[in-house]
């Protein structure tokens, strides 16, 4: 498909999940469409020399679907946001990779991604109760993604719990620890 075949020279990979977490709820039509083009224009699309008047070179890799969007950057970092399950809209997938050394540049990356979901769902889709979760980097190998068990879930809330209790590990509620 050309979209994130496997590649050994990503070996480092990462997966983040926003889900609605009741059932009937769902994210609008207006807020896929308004994050895939905030996302487009803010990285897949944008120009490679910012401040440049001229028209964006696009020198990466971008293939963009009805429902996601795909793209490389010159720095060693790929990102891909899909809206899962449709037609129900019920999860949004942030799966990033990147080469060894570059590890900084694709957490950033992750970290602005994830502020621009949340802030579209906050501002779009308010009242819609949603959960994070992590994605099991097992799962963040292939495109695209198989459907996710519980056990490939790893949730943000016992991330947090975790570390403000000085814990080692985090328990899942299937009692595997991660």
């Amino acid at each position: 498909s050309g979209v994130w075949e496997t590649n050994p020279q990503f070996p480092q990979l990462c997966g983040w999940m926003l889900q609605c977490c009741e059932a009937g709820q769902f994210l609008t039509s207006q807020f896929i469409q308004v994050l895939l083009l905030r996302i487009a224009f803010s990285f897949a699309l944008a120009p490679d020399t910012p401040g440049s008047n001229d028209l964006p070179v696009l020198l990466r890799k971008c293939f963009i679907w009805k429902n996601g969007i795909y793209w490389g950057s010159r720095k060693g970092v790929e990102a891909l946001v899909e809206i899962r399950d449709p037609p129900q809209n019920k999860e949004v997938v942030v799966m990033l990779r990147c080469m060894s050394g570059q590890e900084v540049e694709c957490a950033r990356l992750r970290s602005t991604i994830i502020q621009m979901v949340l802030g579209a769902k906050e501002k779009l889709c308010p009242k819609v109760p949603t959960k994070e979760f992590l994605l099991h980097p097992s799962q963040v190998r292939e495109y695209p993604l198989k459907s996710l068990a519980e056990q490939d879930l790893i949730s943000i809330r016992e991330v947090s719990r975790a570390v403000v209790e000085g814990e080692m590990c985090v328990v899942g509620s299937n009692g595997r620890s991660v």
